[in-house]
């Protein structure tokens, strides 16, 4: 006797039997194997690609980053990465580069019913259309193995005006909802000492950083491998350790670079590249999990 499957929409974690669900998906879900699968597409049938870029290493680069979401969410990736139905939702941080990844493959002709949909979903704490003009957009660039994409930049561009010019022709409707949900404000977060819960962990962070020579005796960077973008894979782990508390990436980013006097562009502090990754298991193995 065959068991009715019952129907949901978030991914499978490891350990359930996905022959009991069946998965629910809209077209304009941000589903990141989807997206994945369509960069994989459209780089194997391109002309356009710029010169330096390598299919194999780009897709390799990308499953990467996929790869570890999942895992770190006890995702079963196995599964998924043949199957598909990985949505991200709106409230996660890799939200936002998610989005810009899509935004380089996306159907031309849908990125505005796609980013409409998205914006009616989205339920973050930024506004929505500032994390596609600010975040999204630049991951499209700064990502994108294409060598032109003037009219996808100009498309999102003019989507991001029009919903700039509805804000600005609905104010009163739009404060009277801000109202309703209005939240606790936040603690001002103005230097890196701030981020932290615990002021002593700091000390102990400074003094490991030290001890594997990431930082210098100064207190200046050094890193493991002398790249400055590699503080972005430092933060995450902290975060993910519960050291740090969790704040908007550039903000953060920006102390920890004022901190180790480092100087990256806002572009860079959005953009996880290579470093990131290659780096990310050596801050796990060097920054101890806190006692419970």
């Amino acid at each position: 006797m065959s068991v009715k499957r019952k129907i949901r929409k978030e991914p499978i974690k490891i350990g359930e039997n996905p022959n009991e669900w069946i998965f629910e998906e809209h077209e304009y879900d941000l589903d990141i194997i989807e997206v994945y699968r369509k960069l994989e597409k459209l780089l194997n049938n391109s002309s356009n690609l710029k010169p330096h870029i390598d299919k194999a290493e780009y897709l390799k680069n990308f499953k990467y980053g996929i790869e570890y979401y999942c895992k770190a969410r006890k995702i079963d990736f196995d599964f998924h990465f043949n199957t598909g139905y990985v949505i991200v939702p709106s409230t996660e941080e890799y939200y936002v580069n998610c989005l810009g990844m899509a935004l380089i493959c996306w159907d031309f002709y849908k990125i505005r019913a796609f980013l409409n949909h998205q914006k009616e979903k989205y339920l973050g704490e930024d506004n929505f259309t500032k994390i596609v003009e600010f975040g999204a957009y630049f991951i499209m660039v700064n990502n994108s193995p294409f060598e032109d994409i003037k009219d996808r930049q100009a498309l999102v561009m003019e989507w991001v005006e029009e919903q700039s010019i509805k804000q600005e022709k609905s104010p009163s409707k739009r404060t009277a909802a801000d109202n309703k949900t209005k939240k606790p404000k936040p603690t001002e977060i103005k230097i890196f000492e701030d981020l932290f819960g615990d002021k002593s962990q700091i000390e102990s962070i400074i003094k490991i950083l030290k001890k594997h020579d990431i930082a210098n005796k100064d207190g200046t960077w050094n890193g493991i491998t002398n790249k400055n973008s590699e503080v972005l894979a430092l933060i995450d782990v902290l975060r993910e350790k519960r050291y740090i508390k969790k704040h908007p990436q550039t903000l953060t980013a920006k102390l920890f670079c004022e901190k180790f006097e480092l100087n990256l562009s806002d572009r860079s502090l959005r953009t996880k590249t290579q470093t990131y990754y290659d780096n990310l298991d050596e801050y796990k193995k060097i920054i101890p999990d806190l006692n419970p």
